[in-house]
């Protein structure tokens, strides 16, 4: 079996946790807070603050910006249903907008032609690892903007990491992410009054007196991460230069592969930015065809599945404003197909996807 992706983990993660494990001290402390450090250093933003996954980050944000019923969150229609979910969990309503083809993000357009007096934020998608345009951003002057980059931790744009343009960005660590810690996230924001009242948030609304005693003056919950899972994060951390190069150098061999044939487009990257294929996705260009390759490969031993989800069509949003037709959400929800993708991966595996993908053809 050709798997869709395996964690690269090794004997260093092994050790570090065993290192928490042997201090005693297994909530979040200071293997957490080195971990957050050492995150908003690599992105390059002021603050990073750990979370027990992306989904309550971005439902943490949306609250500590005092989302309310009357707010509307305008989200892209081709996403997992997480960052929908957010939009509602913090008490506010879902606008649906459609996405670029080829990107697969939606754009500084379409999010500008949704904005109006209820709009409270806007949550656009940086997909499979692959950055925003660097002019969506000039929506910062009009609506806040919370990166949904669960799958985009190291993408670039003009040598500068992603989380460090948005209001605030969520990354997750779950194990189908190029950095994993199990479950977990991350925030990133260089707003000083937000971080305090995320830290606040993800710790019951606590605040330190001048007597070293905690005071509780807002209502928060427990969204922290654990020394364990942190020691996975610094470990991860360190290797994820050397796990992101491999991985490009992969996809560039598939896409050195299929851009030989009309059948399948392959990634979109544009200059400047560095796309790390969080997940590899081909769209297949004849109709009904994508899940008949999913079946077929199975058969084969190959494992792949679709890209991710038009949310227009689950019932759980189907009663989200949605603006416009959303066709080229559909089309990327019908036709893409995600191929395996993973470190220890060979160069032999690669060409079976390969050509057995071709020969279903």
């Amino acid at each position: 079996m050709i798997p869709l992706i395996k964690p690269f983990i090794g004997e260093e993660e092994l050790m570090k946790v065993k290192e928490v494990l042997e201090s005693g001290y297994l909530t979040e402390g200071s293997f957490t807070q080195e971990f957050e450090k050492k995150f908003a250093k690599y992105v390059g933003s002021k603050y990073a603050i750990a979370i027990c996954n992306a989904t309550v980050g971005l439902e943490m944000v949306l609250k500590c910006i005092g989302v309310t019923s009357k707010d509307e969150i305008i989200v892209p229609d081709f996403t997992h249903p997480a960052t929908a979910d957010a939009a509602y969990l913090a008490g506010g309503e879902c606008v649906l907008v459609d996405v670029d083809l080829e990107s697969r993000n939606t754009t500084f357009d379409l999010v500008k032609n949704a904005i109006n007096k209820n709009t409270k934020a806007t949550i656009p998608v940086s997909e499979f690892g692959n950055p925003l345009d660097e002019s969506f951003y000039d929506l910062k002057d009009e609506v806040f903007i919370l990166e949904d980059a669960a799958p985009s931790i190291g993408a670039e744009i003009n040598g500068k990491k992603v989380g460090s343009f948005a209001d605030a960005t969520v990354f997750s660590f779950h194990p189908r992410k190029i950095l994993t810690t199990g479950e977990g996230g991350m925030i990133t924001t260089d707003d000083d009054e937000l971080y305090e009242k995320l830290v606040s948030f993800k710790k019951f609304g606590e605040k330190h007196s001048e007597l070293g005693r905690f005071s509780f003056e807002s209502i928060g919950t427990n969204y922290k991460l654990s020394n364990i899972l942190s020691a996975l994060g610094l470990v991860q951390l360190d290797k994820l230069e050397t796990i992101l190069k491999d991985r490009i150098k992969k996809a560039e061999y598939y896409n050195k592969l299929f851009s030989e044939t009309e059948k399948v487009a392959i990634p979109n990257k544009k200059n400047g930015t560095r796309h790390t294929y969080q997940s590899y996705t081909l769209y297949v260009k004849e109709s009904n065809k994508r899940d008949f390759l999913i079946q077929k490969l199975k058969g084969r031993g190959i494992q792949t599945q679709i890209g991710t989800y038009a949310l227009h069509r689950e019932n759980a949003f189907s009663k989200a404003k949605k603006i416009g037709e959303l066709a080229n959400s559909l089309k990327l929800f019908n036709n893409l197909l995600t191929l395996p993708l993973y470190y220890s991966m060979t160069k032999e595996e690669q060409e079976t996807v390969f050509n057995n993908v071709m020969e279903l053809l």
